[in-house]
């Protein structure tokens, strides 16, 4: 195995074992063999259990806004913007439900987390504010709007998941309605 790939095997072993048992009962132990990988290995690539954790949370947060930037169409006026990022964001944790589960564990958990961003998330974050300082949404902190959009859809996904919850598409444009709403002046 490559150098990358140890790295990635950590980091998806990492996943898949917080997303099925938490964050308290993933030990190292149990990473470095769902990896396949020494213990000694993961202290090659990361400084311990907190630096992985924050490492997968970077990567999870990229894939993520990347993939809400699919739906990105700056032509498109912003009240049409806004549901078609939503139903992306929303889509891609329906389709990716240990990143989603991990997610919501790492952002609910209380202590320390890591504040960078990445360039998608970056990207997220500036367009929001974009749009407050142009008088379009209310003057709330941004984490308050990821959690009035990503927060619901985030929210919704562990709902289809778990099967508490079946969603059809006018179900999700009225949802995304509501969510700007939310944000909206």
């Amino acid at each position: 195995m490559q150098k990358r790939d140890k790295r990635e095997a950590i980091l998806q072993a990492t996943l898949e074992l917080i997303a099925e048992y938490g964050f308290q009962h993933t030990p190292m132990s149990a990473i470095a063999r769902q990896a396949d990988v020494s213990a000694g290995i993961i202290y090659h690539y990361f400084t311990g259990k907190d630096d992985v954790i924050h490492a997968l949370y970077r990567k999870v947060k990229g894939e993520l806004s990347a993939a809400v930037f699919t739906a990105y169409d700056p032509l498109m006026p912003l009240r049409e913007r806004f549901p078609a990022l939503w139903i992306s964001a929303f889509r891609y944790c329906v389709t990716h439900p240990a990143q989603t589960a991990f997610l919501e564990q790492y952002e609910s958990s209380p202590g320390k987390h890591d504040d960078a961003l990445c360039d998608e998330e970056m990207a997220l974050y500036q367009l929001l504010e974009e749009y407050r300082s142009q008088g379009m949404l209310k003057n709330l902190p941004l984490k308050v709007f990821f959690e009035l959009t990503l927060g619901i859809a985030i929210k919704m996904a562990l709902g289809v998941h778990n099967g508490t919850l079946e969603l059809d598409d006018r179900e999700l444009a009225t949802i995304a309605d509501a969510c700007w709403d939310a944000i909206a002046r």
